[in-house]
This record gives C-alpha cells, sequence and structure tokens, in this order.
C-alpha cells in the first residue's frame, strides 16, 4: 500500500469515527470538505506537490476528490447508531451502486436498518421492503445480486427474514437464508486462490461480433447495412437487461 493511499483510507475512516462519537455534523463537513471544499483550497492543494509536476498546478495531487466518496459515506453510514431513518436508507442505496467492492459493506448497513425497524418501528418495514425488492431488480445487476443478497441474509435476523420473503417472491425471487456455517465456508472459499472458471456467455459478445460485420460493411460503402447491424446487436443487449454498472464493457468494446 502507497503512503497515499494509507491516508485516505485513514481519512475516510475518521470520517466514520465523527459519526460514532455523537459527531455527525462534523463528519457530513469533513466529507464535504474532503470531496469537494471551496475553490481555494482546491487551487492551493493542486499547486501544493512540489513531486512530478511540471507545471504548477499539474501533479499528482488533484486539489479535491481526495477520498473516495463510497467508502466514506459507508464509514459514516455504518457508525450512525441505531438508525432506522429513511434518509440512511436512501444514502445506502443512492451510494452503493458504483464500485461493486462496497455492494457487501452496504448490504450489511441495510440489513442493520431493518433488523433495527423490526424492534422498534415496524410500520416503517413495509415501505422499506418494498423498495428494496425494486432496487433489487432494477439496480443491482444480475453479476452482483447473489452476493448482495448473501451478504444481506446473513445478517438479517430470521424473523425479519421470513417477513422480507414475499416481497422478493413477488418480483420472482425465489429466496433462502444461509446458515452461519454456509456463509463462513463461502468466507474461506473466498480467501482461497481463485482457480479459472469456464467462461460464461457475456451480452456484450454480441457486440463485438456486430462490429467486425458493421466494419465489413462500411469497407463496401454499405452505410445503412452497417448501421442495421448495429442498431439490432443493440437491441438484443438491451433485451438482456445487461447492468450498467458492470465496468467491462469499455474495455471489450474498445479492443
Amino acid at each position: 500500500m502507497t503512503f497515499q493511499r494509507y491516508v485516505k483510507q485513514q481519512q475516510e475512516e475518521f470520517v466514520g469515527d465523527l459519526a460514532k462519537v455523537g459527531f455527525l455534523n462534523k463528519s457530513i463537513e469533513y466529507f464535504k470538505h474532503l470531496l469537494l471544499p471551496d475553490h481555494q483550497t482546491i487551487i492551493a492543494n493542486a499547486e501544493s506537490g512540489t513531486v512530478d509536476m511540471p507545471y504548477k498546478g499539474e501533479g499528482y495531487i488533484l486539489g479535491a476528490r481526495t477520498i473516495e466518496e463510497q467508502s466514506g459515506v459507508m464509514d459514516m453510514l455504518r457508525n450512525i447508531k441505531d438508525s432506522g431513518s429513511p434518509i440512511v436508507w436512501g444514502l445506502s442505496e443512492l451510494f452503493m451502486l458504483g464500485d461493486d467492492r462496497y455492494i457487501s459493506g452496504y448490504a450489511k448497513i441495510q440489513a442493520g436498518i431493518l433488523n433495527h425497524l423490526e424492534n422498534n418501528d415496524t410500520e416503517k418495514l413495509d415501505i422499506i421492503f418494498k423498495r428494496l425488492a425494486r432496487f433489487l431488480v432494477t439496480e443491482i445487476s444480475d453479476e452482483f445480486r447473489y452476493e448482495y443478497l448473501r451478504e444481506l441474509f446473513s445478517e438479517l435476523s430470521t424473523s425479519n427474514f421470513e417477513k422480507l420473503k414475499p416481497y422478493l417472491e413477488a418480483v420472482e425471487m425465489q429466496p433462502t437464508q444461509p446458515s452461519k456455517e454456509e456463509t463462513e465456508e463461502e468466507t474461506e472459499e473466498e480467501r482461497k486462490p481463485s482457480t479459472p472458471k469456464r467462461e460464461e456467455k457475456d451480452p456484450l459478445d454480441e457486440l463485438i461480433i456486430a462490429k467486425d460485420e458493421a466494419q465489413k460493411k462500411i469497407d463496401i460503402e454499405n452505410k445503412s447495412g452497417a448501421r442495421k447491424v448495429i442498431i439490432d446487436a443493440l437491441q438484443k443487449v438491451q433485451n438482456e437487461k445487461y447492468g450498467i454498472w458492470s465496468f467491462n464493457y469499455s474495455n471489450k468494446l474498445m479492443t
């Protein structure tokens, strides 16, 4: 780990530490300062580095966004005690999307909110359960849905899981709550060195084929034919409901 990365992690954790000791307002202000301070601070930060800076203000220090916002918000939310706030739930939905490394952390935060509501404010459970089911179907792509549900179910109380089941079944999910032993076994498996798996079919493979076919038509000046090939391929990918948060699409199509 580089020293710069170490500092970034400590800053993200400090956002959570402030919330943990009851200084939520200060935690939010510190987060905003790290992410997007005033313009004078941004300029001063960008010009502060002297190493590998060929021109003033054009070094490795950008001046803003000194932390990863997904990580900072996650540290903040996980340290808000006894929270069943819909605002906290909304923030967890908003910041979960993006880098899939944080899915499990946000899933645990959401499980904590649901368990808190079960014990303290059951009237809100119906609203949150409906949001969860809709969020799962519309926002979590297929490739990360299992990881999200595994972490969520492993943290939910058994009674809360039973309450949630009908909402998931209504959107054609078949939820099963893993036992503690199963969760621990899966965690151990994740720690082991990964072995090559059979490559699964990727909807984007259709675009790669279509790109080659379209290029052949362009080579013979058949632009309308090339356009139709691309449109048909895009429609096919859309029908597959490919997740927009997947991180391999740009590299694939640029090759």
